[in-house]
């Protein structure tokens, strides 16, 4: 054999197994059973990322262009034009959808038939909220905006801004979505986007506090400060320091952000900053409280204690 290395069961104990190499003879899939091996597809090679939904159907893309449904030894090829499909996502209500590598385009998956979505569009991640609404965001510079999938429905909510990829939900429901090329964060209901926010790239670090304040601060270099957000308002509540990266909230309500070089150490009360340590000239960053309610943060060369 030729590195029959990409394994997988199924919920029925259906075992597979993929090549590695691009050897003729190692093309394919086998289906395994104990000592009997059974060659369920013969073309194609690195099927290797395989999925299985709520419904027991189990899929499997790889280096070949197009998708195989799996059911025992009987194996369905829906060929497509991309190759490398894994990227799977099944939502609430059972609707599966991939994605290639490139992201290229949306495939809806039922057994074995597929259903073209979207083209020509390149993803970053899938997301759905707690109204099951779905969405998919651009991950190239060239293809812009945003997507909602309803089943076999593909709407383009949105088409201006690349790199869409980091959602975050609070705990009343609000949706927002920042990006990492200049884009500014957006708040997402529905078929409704609202530009909260409209300048820097990559606010990518969000955070809600046990008292629901939600807040989000810039995750690289060049985005300045930390926001409060309140559904579809945005308040640049601190404009100074880069690379903020991390949220603690101590037992008292106290939250914290800590970020590299001359971002510093805040501490947040509400809407405001409460306080700034002025010690800013090094990587602040894991957080920890002992029993007795001190708070202590670690650096490269030094630690505060804020008793």
């Amino acid at each position: 054999g030729y590195r029959w290395q990409y394994f997988f069961e199924d919920s029925k104990g259906n075992v597979y197994v993929g090549s590695e190499v691009t050897v003729s003879d190692a093309y394919g899939l086998l289906h395994l059973n104990g000592t009997t091996a059974t060659k369920v597809y013969n073309d194609g090679y690195r099927w290797q990322y395989f999925f299985e939904d709520s419904k027991g159907n189990v899929y499997v893309g790889g280096a070949t262009s197009g998708l195989l449904h799996l059911n025992g030894t009987t194996a369905t090829y829906n060929k497509f034009s991309e190759n490398y499909h894994r990227n799977f996502f099944e939502d609430s209500k059972g609707n599966v959808y991939v994605y290639n590598s490139n992201g290229s385009s949306i495939y809806h998956l039922n057994g074995s038939s597929a259903t073209r979505i979207v083209i020509s569009f390149r993803f970053g991640y899938f997301f759905e909220d707690s109204k099951g609404n779905v969405y998919v965001g651009s991950n190239d510079s060239d293809k812009l905006g945003i997507v909602h999938l309803n089943g076999t429905t593909a709407t383009l909510i949105y088409n201006q801004g690349a790199y869409w990829q980091y959602f975050f939900e609070d705990s009343k429901g609000n949706v927002y979505v920042s990006g990492a090329n200049n884009n500014g964060i957006l708040h997402l209901n529905g078929l409704v986007p609202t530009q909260v926010y409209s300048t820097g790239s990559k606010w990518g670090v969000f955070f809600e506090n046990s008292k629901g304040n939600v807040y989000v601060c810039g995750a690289q270099y060049g985005d300045y400060g930390i926001i409060n957000l309140n559904g579809t308002t945005a308040t640049l509540i601190y404009n100074l320091g880069v690379n903020w990266k991390q949220f603690f909230e101590d037992s008292k309500g106290n939250v914290y952000v800590s970020g590299d070089s001359s971002a510093g150490i805040l501490c947040l009360k509400e809407t405001t900053v409460a306080k700034i340590f002025k010690n800013a000239s090094q990587n602040w960053d894991n957080f920890f409280e002992d029993s007795k309610g001190n708070v202590y943060v670690g650096s490269s060369l030094n630690f505060v204690n804020n008793s």
